[in-house]
């Protein structure tokens, strides 16, 4: 039998749309995280991101806010790798539709050379952040 919460979703996918399940989905993610919910904001922000996919397409720069999200999750739960890769994706994302100095570059950037530093990667951090700093 399927958890009551997936019937909930694919009654709230049908009813309003990825999109709109996706948003309301991160909402719930965004609760998790601030209550230290770190595996329930994972679980949440992963759904919400599949279903904003579906609605915008993965290459979309709508859906990156999530991804970032999605990423700091990852950190805290110490899964320094997939962070970075999420970090990479929404930094490519945003490149094509943000100016450099836009406060959303600095924050993907700084989040990304943080992960870089917890995995040991100091140079390439290290020059995220002069990158940041200009």
């Amino acid at each position: 039998m399927e958890p009551r919460g997936g019937a909930c979703q694919k009654i709230a996918e049908r009813t309003l749309g990825p999109w709109d399940t996706g948003s309301s989905l991160a909402d719930l993610a965004s609760l998790a995280y601030s209550r230290g919910q770190d595996e329930r904001a994972e679980d949440l922000y992963s759904r919400a991101l599949q279903l904003l996919e579906r609605s915008l397409g993965p290459d979309n720069p709508r859906i990156a806010p999530t991804i970032v999200n999605l990423s700091l999750v990852k950190r805290r739960l110490e899964k320094y790798a997939e962070a970075e890769a999420l970090y990479r994706r929404a930094l490519a994302l945003q490149q094509g539709v943000l100016d450099p100095d836009h406060p959303e570059m600095a924050r993907v950037l700084g989040g990304l050379a943080e992960v870089l530093r917890l995995q040991g990667k100091d140079k390439e951090a290290e020059a995220l952040t002069r990158h940041e700093g200009k």
